[in-house]
């Protein structure tokens, strides 16, 4: 997903030359040193004797929910993940549900604190289709010290749905 990012950029500094002098080394240092917080943010605690790892992503539509299942499928191996999910209003939460939910062995449904977020309950009830363990956390905070409950080592707790609940989540870690 970053990758295609990544390329449009290159691309468009390859239309600027000969105009704006950027080498081909500058480039490479760029995109070394480029982060993105809560894109793909991988963080390991030690919490109570239990090795975690932390996925943290701000996946907010069905294309940032497949790109990140894939990388989740493709680079990582656990033996649960632990979902922590909390999604605005108007974005397509069926669609973004059904792309995340099928990893999960636990499902933890929270709301970033914002008016545009969407009530946990009509989150419930589409990710019912694909799994029995859900519960709801009001605060995002709450969902995280739930899933740290849960969670053993080796487990990955993956933090996603939008960036607000993302934001909140690195604050409360």
């Amino acid at each position: 997903h970053q990758l295609l990012n990544a390329a449009c950029a290159i691309g468009a500094i390859e239309l600027l030359q000969p105009k704006v002098k950027i080498s081909k080394e500058e480039i490479r240092r760029g995109l070394v040193k480029t982060t993105w917080p809560g894109r793909l943010e991988i963080k390991r605690y030690t919490i109570h004797d239990k090795r975690l790892t932390v996925i943290l992503d701000g996946a907010h539509n069905v294309a940032g929910a497949e790109a990140l299942k894939k990388a989740i499928r493709d680079s990582f191996s656990y033996k649960k993940l632990i979902l922590v999910l909390g999604i605005l209003k108007e974005k397509d939460i069926k669609g973004i549900v059904a792309q995340l939910a099928p990893l999960a062995s636990r499902i933890i449904i929270t709301r970033p604190q914002t008016p545009r977020a969407v009530e946990p309950e009509e989150i419930v009830e589409i990710a019912k289709e694909y799994s029995g363990s859900i519960v709801i956390k009001e605060k995002v905070s709450q969902a995280i010290r739930q899933a740290i409950s849960y969670a053993e080592s080796k487990d990955i707790i993956l933090i996603t749905g939008s960036l607000y609940t993302v934001s909140e989540a690195i604050k409360a870690i």
